[in-house]
Order: structure tokens, then sequence, then C-alpha cells
């Protein structure tokens, strides 16, 4: 007599070094826990936007020859969310008046955690006692990769005034992006929805593994069979990689 046996499985062992995971009708998802990006744990402090009065902030940088040629700015320590869901702002503003135009850039080393806008500001004769904002935003990279903290330079870029083209030192914004929180880690697809096989005959079915981001380190999925006597699997664990993670 033909018994169909529904394939099922008991256990799916996620091998992440920081993740943990739900199972939900043949779907892993995992959630990786970070600290809000306002909370003490991210930064130390709260993190609001509004350019002033955060923690790591404000700085001056100034000429020690005593022109009093220099800058604010606003913050050192910023926070935003990868996903965009939480941007931040800091501002800079002059504190001399220049004898001519100072431009005022932005180095950003890691442009895949956060972007910012403008690039560089310049201050001239007339708005160089008016901050001028820098908007931070988080940049989705599709890895689960944690928290990130991009160290953003600010700098004299150029200016005739001998005062702010030499003797002004670089500072420096520390941005702290926050990983997305959940993020969908496995997709399994089964033969016509479900997978089935038939004792007698001893035939075969099969399912499909891949992971819908891509990892930082490799990622080692394991599985059991809930009742070896009746149905067993193979292979028992499956390595994706950053390369082949979407593999199935």
């Amino acid at each position: 007599m033909k018994c169909l046996f529904r394939l099922f499985f008991v256990l799916i062992i996620l091998g992440l070094l920081q993740t943990g995971c739900d199972i939900r009708e043949a779907t892993i998802v995992y959630d990786v826990e970070f600290p809000r990006a306002d909370s003490d744990e991210a930064s130390g402090g709260s993190g609001g936007g509004s350019g002033g009065g955060s923690p790591g902030g404000p700085t001056t940088v100034t000429n020690p020859n005593g022109s009093g040629a220099g800058y604010t700015v606003s913050k050192t320590i910023a926070n935003v969310y990868e996903d965009g869901s939480l941007s931040d702002n800091f501002t800079i503003v002059l504190t001399a008046a220049p004898s001519a135009n100072v431009v005022m850039g932005l180095a950003n080393p890691d442009t895949t955690e956060v972007s910012l806008s403008p690039s560089s500001l310049t201050f001239s004769t007339v708005n160089w006692s008016t901050a001028q904002t820098i908007l931070l935003t988080g940049v989705e990279d599709g890895i689960a990769d944690g928290n990130q903290a991009t160290t953003l330079t600010v700098y004299v870029n150029s200016s005739t005034d001998g005062n702010y083209s030499s003797g002004v030192d670089n500072s420096s914004v520390t941005v702290n992006s926050v990983d997305s929180s959940s993020v969908a880690a496995i997709s399994i697809t089964t033969t016509g929805g479900n997978n089935s096989v038939t004792e007698s005959s001893g035939n075969t079915d099969n399912f499909t593994i891949a992971l819908a981001t891509r990892p930082a380190q490799n990622v080692t999925v394991s599985l059991t069979s809930a009742d070896t006597g009746e149905v067993t699997v193979s292979p028992s664990s499956v390595v994706f990689s950053s390369v082949n993670y979407s593999s199935a």
C-alpha cells in the first residue's frame, strides 16, 4: 500500500554569528537586533537632526596665528538608519570674516554606508557667519554587516585668504549607520508548493534554498528530518558565501 508522506523540517539552524531566526511557513526570517540609532548604546546619547546640542559636538577649529580664522562644526557624532528611515545633519559656520571666498570640503570614505549633501560649502564675505547644513542619509547596502561607523573629514578646500588657506586643521564627524533590523534571510522553494515522497517506490523529491541578501561572512544552513525512519534529507548542510548566496 502506498503511503504519501509530507516532507517537512523540524530544525533549520542558520549559522550566523550575529542573528537569530524565526520559522514562518517554509520561509526563514532572521532579525538582526541593533540598538536604535539615537540610543545610548549606539552613539552615547540621542542623535537628533537639529544640528546642535547632541553628544560629540560642537567643535571649533581655529588658526593658531591669532587671526580668529576657523570654523565650527555643530556635532561630531551623527546617526542614520541604513534603510533611510532616519537621517541626520550637521552645520558648519566660519568663526571670522574672510577677505575672500572660503570653500569647505567634506570627504566621505564609504559611500556604501552613508551619503552626504552637499559635498562642499562656499562661504563669502557676506554669508560667512550664517551656518550651512550638511544632510546625512543612510545607504542600504543589502549586506547583513551590523552597525558601521563612517568618519567624514571636514576641511578647508580652498581660499585666497591666507588665514584660511593654511593653518586651519581638519576636523571629523563620525556617522553611525544602523544596519537594517529585519531581513529575509533564507528562501525555500518547494516542488509545486509542497514536497512528498511515496514510501514503497522509494522515489525522491527536492526543494531549493537561497539567501535573500548577501552575507558579510559564510552562512551554513543545517537541515534535519523529523523522522529519519520515514524520510531523509541530503545534504545535511549547505554553505553560502558572499558570491553564491543567491544561487539556489
